[in-house]
């Protein structure tokens, strides 16, 4: 059966019907009319529009069918964005600009400039953020509530801490509000907030045989 108004398909089987979505939408070329090559983050706000950043200094909103762009002159984007209500963050390389933070209407400031990130994070009940920055940089923490209005309170965890994560390329949150972090080739690490101290086990000094590229917590 084919649904003409939804357009999917319905088929039957021996134990339970199918439906299937035959269309999916493309946006060739979403940048002002040129190529949509190099995306590197997309995101989604509170207002179910869709933030699209390319490494090639380009970004898009998505609004239905219309779409609207700026080019970020100097500026490439890097993967990791996340939606926080009504603000939307990017990871920019350039060390001029780090955490990137846009307001729905376009408008962006700078929380970590000097600091390059590959990573964010937002604890399960929403209170929490966290920023995976690189070269040593450590873990950044703040408040959700401080980082929205521009003015994050950052707790570093750092070698000082404990943390000798190179590059944080992944965040996740337990119930016991220990948070986990690594890098593919280097490693992982715990932080525990009540010791405001972190445990790291490093591949190149043998106390672990693997990396954390990708993380999530279940139940």
């Amino acid at each position: 059966l084919y649904d003409s108004i939804q357009r999917n398909y319905y088929i039957g089987s021996f134990n339970k019907p199918f439906r299937f979505f035959p269309y999916l939408k493309k946006y060739p070329a979403i940048f002002n009319g040129v190529s949509a090559a190099n995306i590197h983050a997309i995101t989604q706000d509170d207002k179910n529009r869709v933030w699209v950043a390319s490494y090639d200094g380009n970004l898009s909103v998505l609004d239905g069918n219309k779409v609207t762009t700026q080019r970020q002159a100097g500026l490439t984007f890097l993967p990791g964005a996340i939606s926080i209500g009504s603000y939307n963050y990017f990871n920019g390389e350039s060390l001029n600009y780090g955490l990137l933070q846009y307001d729905d209407a376009g408008n962006k400031r700078s929380l970590t400039k000097n600091v390059n990130g590959f990573y964010q994070y937002v604890s399960p009940d929403n209170k929490r953020y966290y920023f995976g920055a690189g070269n040593h940089k450590g873990l950044w923490l703040a408040n959700v509530a401080a980082l929205q209005p521009a003015k994050p309170n950052w707790q570093i965890v750092d070698s000082t801490k404990g943390n000798y994560i190179q590059n944080t390329t992944t965040i996740t949150e337990d119930k016991k509000q220990r948070v986990w972090l690594g890098q593919g080739s280097k490693g992982w690490a715990v932080y525990y907030p009540e010791k405001q101290k972190a445990v790291t086990r490093l591949i190149a000094k043998g106390e672990t045989n693997f990396g954390i590229a990708a993380s999530a917590t279940d139940a």
